[in-house]
């Protein structure tokens, strides 16, 4: 069994760049309730849990 490790993007331009969207975009994909946290400025996510979420939202 192959165990990896999850990718964690650590920054909104991280986010964009992965998903090729928009800051405004993953912005408001964080207030329609994605799982991507923010921790003052700081935005993250973990790419399979967003991937997961985006998903079920059918985009």
């Amino acid at each position: 069994m192959t165990v990896v490790a999850p990718k964690v993007l650590k920054s909104l331009e991280q986010i964009c760049k992965e998903f090729g969207r928009s800051r405004r975009t993953v912005k408001k994909w964080h207030e329609q309730g994605a799982p991507i946290y923010k921790d003052g400025r700081t935005y993250g996510a973990e790419v399979n849990a967003l991937t997961v979420w985006l998903v079920r939202q059918g985009r």
